[in-house]
C-alpha cells in the first residue's frame, strides 16, 4: 500500500495456486484453481517428470472451456500463452520457448475461473506440476 496526498494505492496481492509434487491419476482431472470471484491470471506453467507423458490443461472462464494438449518431455517447463494467430479459433496455446514467453502479455480476467490438469497416458507415476499466478480483483 502506498499513501500520498490523501490517496491510497493498493498494489495487487498475487497468489499462487499450485499442484506440486504429486502423481495424478490417468484420465482424471485435478483442479488447481477454482474460484467464483473476479480474478486476473498472470501466468500458467506446467511440467511432468515422466518422458512422453500426454498432459491436458483445461481453462474454464466466462467465455467457456478450452483444453490444451501437450506431450511433455521430462523436466521441460511449458507455458500457456494467449494465441496471437488470427487464423486459429483457439484462445490459448502451449509453448516451451522463453523468447515467445517474454514477448507477450498474458492475462485472463474473468468473474469465474477454473484451471485443471490431467494426464491421458500412463508412462509413470512421477510428479506432475502446474502453477498459476493470479490475483482476486474487486
Amino acid at each position: 500500500m502506498l499513501k500520498g496526498s490523501g490517496a491510497v494505492i493498493q498494489f495487487p496481492q498475487l497468489q499462487a495456486a499450485a499442484r506440486l509434487g504429486a502423481a495424478i491419476t490417468q484420465n482424471v482431472w485435478s483442479v488447481v484453481l477454482d474460484t467464483t470471484k473476479n480474478v486476473d491470471v498472470y501466468s500458467i506453467i506446467f511440467a511432468q517428470d515422466t518422458v512422453q507423458e500426454d498432459l491436458e490443461v483445461r481453462i474454464t472462464d466466462d467465455v467457456g472451456a478450452e483444453t490444451l494438449t501437450q506431450t511433455a518431455v521430462a523436466g521441460t517447463p511449458y507455458f500457456i500463452r494467449r494465441n496471437s494467430d488470427c487464423s486459429s479459433s483457439s484462445r490459448y496455446h502451449v509453448t516451451a520457448t522463453f523468447a515467445e514467453l517474454s514477448n507477450s502479455l498474458f492475462l485472463i480476467s474473468s468473474r469465474t475461473m477454473k484451471i485443471e490438469i490431467r494426464k491421458t497416458t500412463a508412462a509413470g507415476a512421477n510428479p506432475t506440476r502446474l502453477k498459476a499466478l493470479y490475483q482476486k480483483t474487486l
